[in-house]
């Protein structure tokens, strides 16, 4: 009896404590629209783990405290030894259904002159997602120098799914809001942007099972999300 009892109290002091968790630092869009969604995956794989997410307006950098990993996007200033490539950024243009039946689909760099273009964080002179994409679009390039500007990707992309105007999207950001046709290409051109997402453990060296795990199931997650992205690239876009 006294070793039944002595098991059931270790048992119960076991469950008292908390799980391991793991805290991990990202940048609002990526963790509303890319991470948050995917995040029931991983706990119904590992229940025994507690997921803690920090959704911030700027990107993990070795100067934060409090966090155990993070995911970054573009260029950063983390040693190439903490960073490992999730996604890769394509451009292409987006807006809602409703827009473009009032509004004719681009085909040519004159179209866009009556057009509302949402910009995420452009300030010029420095080009931003427009400028790029504009500069490698096959109807020529435009101003893009006009439009509004939202704060981050997100709110851009919110406000192109109110029918305010045409945003520039990362395809992974939107996978869902294409299928569920929130939102709609009007342009067939997609761009890979040459920023990439990366995660980031601030010491590679000292690995603990929950890391490699959540590593792990990162990149099946962004190969899955990669793959799903190709087939709405490849998808025929809207037609004038």
């Amino acid at each position: 009896m006294r070793a039944a009892l002595d098991l059931i109290s270790s048992g119960v002091e076991h469950l008292a404590q908390p799980s391991e968790r793991l805290r991990i630092h990202v940048a609002s869009t990526f963790g509303i629209r890319w991470l948050v969604p995917r995040l029931s995956r991983f706990e119904a794989r590992h229940p025994e783990w507690r997921i803690e997410v920090n959704l911030a307006w700027y990107n993990f950098e070795p100067k934060d405290q409090g966090y155990d990993v993070g995911i970054t996007y573009g260029r950063s200033s983390w040693p190439d030894a903490c960073l490992t490539p999730i996604l890769t950024e394509q451009l292409t243009p987006v807006c809602s259904p409703d827009f473009l039946e009032r509004h004719r689909p681009p085909r040519q760099a004159s179209d866009f002159d009556t057009l509302q273009i949402l910009h995420c964080q452009f300030q010029p002179p420095n080009p931003g997602d427009w400028h790029r994409w504009a500069s490698d679009w096959s109807g020529g390039f435009f101003d893009t120098n006009r439009g509004e500007v939202f704060a981050t990707l997100d709110l851009s992309l919110r406000a192109a799914e109110t029918g305010r105007g045409i945003a520039m999207a990362d395809l992974a950001m939107v996978e869902d809001d294409l299928a569920l046709r929130r939102l709609i290409r009007p342009c067939p051109e997609a761009m890979v942007s040459g920023d990439t997402y990366h995660f980031v453990q601030p010491e590679p060296e000292h690995n603990t099972p929950i890391v490699l795990a959540f590593r792990d199931w990162l990149l099946e997650e962004a190969q899955a999300s990669t793959i799903q992205s190709r087939t709405v690239l490849f998808a025929s876009p809207v037609q004038a």
